[in-house]
This record gives C-alpha cells, sequence and structure tokens, in this order.
C-alpha cells in the first residue's frame, strides 16, 4: 500500500495498489478451490452434507456415554458439566466423523496451497466465540488471555469441537483473503468457507476506548484515527473493505478507486462497495518464507 502526501496540512491519501503477481496468485487459489469443490461433488455424489439419520446417531451415541454418568464421582457440578458436553461433541464427531475428516482434509490441502503463494505478510485468526461486550471498560490484558483461549472453547463448545475461528492472510499490499471456518462445520463445503479477496484491511480497537465508535457519512465510513490499524493488533476488531472491480478483475496490475484520507482525527474510507466486519483477532502468524 502506497502513501502519497498530498498536502503539507492533515490530509493525507493511501493509494491501494495490487500487483500482477497478486493477482495471479489470487486467481490460482480461486482455481484449486475448483478443483477441491469438484473433487468433493464426485465423491460425494454431490455437494458434502450429512445424512438425514445423522441427528438420530449422535443422540444414541449420546445416550450411551451418558449412561456412565451412572458409573462416575464428580467433585463438583461444573465437572459434571465439562463430561456431559464433552460428551456431546463426542457423539457428534463419531457419528459422522467421514465427513468432519473429509473436510479438514480438504480445508488443510487449501491452507498448504494458500501458503505456498509469495504474497502473504502475515496471517492472523480472529475468535468467533468470546464475548467482548464484558471486557468493555475493563482490563485490556483480560481480554487478550480469554481470546487466546478461543481455541479451548471451540472443542467444548462447537459441533464435533471443531474450530469455528476465521483465518485471513494479507498480502503485501494489504489484500485480505479469508477462510470462513464456520461455512465449512457443520453443514457447509470449503466453496462456501473461502470468501472472495477483499483489497483493504484495517482492524479497530473498540475495547480500551469504547466511546470512540466507527460511524457512516454519506456511504463512507468514518473512525476515530487513534483507534485504526493498518496492522493486524491483538484484540482488535478486522474490518474489510471491497469494489465489484477488484473482485472482477483478473490480469494485470489493478489499482483501486477506494479512498482512504486521514483528516485530523479521522480516518476516512471512501467509495468501496462493500465491507465485512469481523471478530476480534485472538492470534497473529508468522509465515516462513
Amino acid at each position: 500500500m502506497n502513501m502519497e502526501k498530498l498536502q503539507t496540512n492533515n490530509e493525507v491519501i493511501k493509494s491501494i495498489e495490487i500487483s500482477k503477481e497478486e493477482i495471479e496468485a489470487i486467481n490460482s487459489i480461486n482455481k484449486f478451490l475448483d478443483e477441491l469443490s469438484q473433487e468433493e461433488i464426485k465423491y460425494f455424489n454431490g455437494p458434502i452434507g450429512y445424512e438425514e439419520s445423522t441427528a438420530e446417531k449422535i443422540q444414541e451415541i449420546f445416550e450411551k456415554k451418558k449412561n456412565k454418568l451412572e458409573e462416575k464421582t464428580f467433585s463438583s457440578a461444573e465437572e459434571r458439566h465439562a463430561f456431559i458436553f464433552k460428551a456431546k461433541r463426542e457423539a457428534e464427531y463419531e457419528s459422522c466423523s467421514d465427513v468432519v475428516e473429509y473436510k479438514n482434509n480438504q480445508l488443510s490441502r487449501l491452507i498448504e496451497f494458500i501458503e505456498k503463494q509469495k504474497i502473504w505478510k502475515t496471517k492472523i485468526s480472529t475468535a468467533s466465540n468470546i464475548n467482548y461486550s464484558v471486557y468493555i471498560h475493563k482490563n485490556f490484558e483480560n481480554f487478550i488471555q480469554d481470546l487466546k483461549k478461543s481455541e479451548e472453547y471451540h472443542k467444548i463448545n462447537s459441533f464435533a469441537g471443531q474450530n469455528r475461528n476465521s483465518l485471513y492472510y494479507i498480502s503485501n499490499s494489504g489484500v485480505s483473503l479469508r477462510i470462513k471456518m464456520a461455512r465449512l462445520h457443520p453443514n457447509g463445503n470449503i466453496r462456501e468457507a473461502l470468501q472472495h479477496a477483499n483489497e483493504l484491511f484495517l482492524c479497530v480497537d473498540e475495547i480500551t476506548d469504547p466511546d470512540q465508535k466507527e460511524k457512516s457519512v454519506n456511504g463512507s465510513s468514518e473512525f476515530p484515527s487513534q483507534i485504526v490499524s493498518f496492522e493486524p493488533r491483538l484484540g482488535h476488531r478486522v474490518e474489510e473493505f471491497f469494489t465489484q472491480n477488484f473482485i472482477n478483475h483478473q490480469e494485470g496490475n489493478f489499482k483501486s478507486g477506494i479512498k482512504i484520507l486521514k483528516e485530523k482525527d479521522k480516518i476516512i474510507i471512501k467509495n468501496s462497495d462493500g465491507y465485512h466486519s469481523g471478530h476480534y483477532i485472538n492470534n497473529i502468524y508468522n509465515l516462513e518464507r
């Protein structure tokens, strides 16, 4: 993302310029996704899914596991509650492990292919299961610690104990590509999980200063500048912006029509066709190169 100073006052514009190498990499990822999807349709004789009897199978296995409650002694109600939740997740997994593992195998192959591309600067994940509202005006470090436990919570509370946190890849020019895990398990597929690329990524801190809010003005998004970062930050919430021109672009360099203005104490995003507001960043990974 290049920065051009147009004036010597408080106004600064960042222009988004995406190289043909990044466009080619994104196209190759979408092509690989098509291959994965076709394999799935061939293997399952249609889009991936669970048998109608799955719910009954889950309940049957779960009841057998619950019967073991009579054989166990628990030191607390919390321990008993945890046993029941664990039994439920195990029953879900056992009833349809073939489908769960097929999806996870496709996911692993997609991640491996994405990470082979030489365009990425950063990889992050966001926690979809942490109630941020209880941390507003409270200790930010406690919020970070809870975010880091997100995957543990998914093992207890999510279908078959599967991780539902989204993964994002951020390119050298600031393009973001998201794998939405919640569209994979339980009833989605790999095509639904991979979202279209966005030409602008930023994140906002809504916890330490929750009175500073984003607002929409005449179709533009305005953020207090002190809460915005164009680099990933733990505990910050993700925002992505795109234009239809970028989604349709297939070949050569691309210069975005999105304008990013800094005016006094505000960051203003103009000329996007759409945006995605995500969850809070719980992990930032180093991509080995």
